[in-house]
């Protein structure tokens, strides 16, 4: 081979990774950046993102051979590395987020009472539920507990229509939350809650059952797409009794 044609092509191995590497950064951050200004469906956004990742790490594979390769062939592999970087850091950011996802278990139903959660009602009126199987599986009662053992109804000394009150007042703090209806009669709140970057759309309800001293707060967060939810239902759950805690201070 001879040297000017191992210029060239190292020429266009360094254009190969630099356009791939744009590319990836590119689709890596228009995926949540045009599915949050909702010109993209949030499972579109994620899979475009994917994407990026994807690219980002046959980037990086590509960088790694020609390293190699124009190394051994005593030729300046300085380039390189400056025209790899958009696509390592893409690979890193994703190999972040895989990472952070495997903390968590691939359920998206999460429940304050696994052996007998609060039923939607009135969401399954809703358009994008029609049809859709709403029942907490069975057999995430089980990885649930052991995941997120904390999670749990909240027993408060309170009877139940003054509770209920309490977690309207809770319920319309939340950011991000559309109430759907809340019944005092059945001491019910359903509500839409979308998350702040994909705009993801999960399911919430919210339900007063009386003790013998007291009342418990028992709630159920659910995704309505994806197998896993990175723990963004726990974290509902865990972030509404907090402010209904902040509120029954108030009292």
């Amino acid at each position: 081979m001879k040297i000017t044609d191992l210029g060239n092509y190292r020429k266009v191995a360094i254009l190969i990774i630099f356009f791939s590497g744009v590319l990836s950064t590119i689709l890596f951050s228009s995926g949540p950046l045009l599915s949050h200004f909702e010109l993209l469906a949030p499972l579109k956004g994620l899979r475009l993102l994917i994407l990026g990742g994807k690219i980002g790490l046959l980037n990086v594979v590509i960088t790694l051979f020609s390293i190699v390769f124009f190394r051994a062939k005593s030729q300046n592999i300085k380039p390189f590395l400056w025209t790899s970087l958009p696509g390592l850091i893409v690979s890193l950011v994703l190999l972040l987020l895989f990472l952070q996802a495997k903390e968590y278990p691939p359920i998206n139903d999460i429940t304050t009472t696994p052996e007998d959660p609060p039923q939607f009602q009135k969401v399954l009126d809703l358009a994008e539920n029609k049809g859709k199987d709403m029942v907490y599986p069975a057999n995430f009662a089980v990885i649930q507990k052991k995941a997120y053992p904390d999670i749990s109804p909240q027993v408060m000394e309170m009877d139940p229509d003054r509770l209920f009150t309490k977690v309207q007042e809770a319920a319309h703090q939340m950011n991000g939350w559309e109430i759907v209806s809340e019944d005092p009669g059945a001491k019910t709140l359903e509500a839409v809650a979308t998350t702040y970057l994909f705009y993801f759309k999960d399911d919430v309800i919210i339900q007063i059952r009386s003790m013998d001293t007291g009342s418990a707060v028992h709630m159920r967060s659910k995704s309505r797409v994806g197998i896993g939810d990175i723990g963004a239902n726990a974290r509902r759950i865990r972030l509404f009794f907090s402010v209904l805690k902040d509120v029954k201070k108030k009292d």
